[in-house]
């Protein structure tokens, strides 16, 4: 029995220093720049929320330092400013740690840079290192799979897991999906929680009723129009 509680002990102390080795891995200094630049990157896009009220836009605007209505009339200058500053800061991260995922910031900083990114027009170029985060499970496989809608839908290609809505014109719709008929099944292996037609309403309202349209019927649709993500 003495030899099973030694034994026991071993094991304990063995998990309690693996934890602790685990948890000391994490880059302190890394986590708080990402923790800022993750709160710049939402507290802009936040403000469009119509369910936010004014007093959390305003604890935003006194969190950057900011005058709330200088704020609220320059928001889409002041979320392309902060844009372009936060992408600098993250290419300068990936390029010394390569992305910055659950192992080494924790979660859930470890989708800063992944909001950044996506935000940006470097997608194309950091797609693939997303791709091996979410494969190796330092970042969510959703996350992958909204980032890869997304450039399919700027390449004006079929989607694959229906994440990527679009408006013009007072039109919305959800970008053509590749395999419309088993999109819930994907989704649903990717991490989503919502099936197409769930998500499409939380998306476009609770009136919108999901569609399934080709590439060209979207085209045709927004015809005269310039498509714009």
């Amino acid at each position: 029995m003495k030899f099973i509680y030694q034994i026991l002990f071993v094991i304990i102390t063995g998990l309690m220093l693996f934890s602790f080795n685990a948890q000391t891995r994490i880059n302190t200094d890394l986590k708080k720049e990402l923790d800022v630049i993750m709160f710049t990157d939402q507290a802009f896009r936040r403000q469009y929320d119509p369910n936010m009220s004014e007093q959390e836009r305003r604890n935003i605007a006194d969190s950057l330092n900011m005058d709330y209505d200088t704020m609220r009339k320059n928001l889409l200058v002041l979320m392309n400013k902060y844009d372009a500053e936060n992408i600098k800061k993250i290419e300068t991260i990936i390029s010394k740690y390569g992305y910055p995922g659950k192992s080494l910031v924790g979660e859930p900083t470890n989708r800063a840079a992944f909001l950044v990114i996506q935000h940006s027009d470097k997608i194309s170029k950091y797609l693939p290192i997303v791709r091996i985060a979410a494969e190796k499970k330092e970042l969510p496989f959703r996350s992958y799979a909204l980032m890869l809608d997304r450039h399919l839908m700027e390449k004006e290609e079929q989607q694959i897991y229906g994440s990527q809505g679009l408006e013009m014109g007072g039109i919305p719709v959800i970008w053509p999906i590749k395999d419309p008929a088993n999109v819930n099944a994907l989704r649903k292996k990717a991490g989503f929680s919502q099936t197409i037609e769930q998500y499409s309403k939380d998306l476009f309202g609770g009136n919108f009723e999901y569609k399934v349209y080709s590439l060209e019927e979207v085209k045709e649709l927004f015809s005269g129009f310039t498509i714009v993500q």
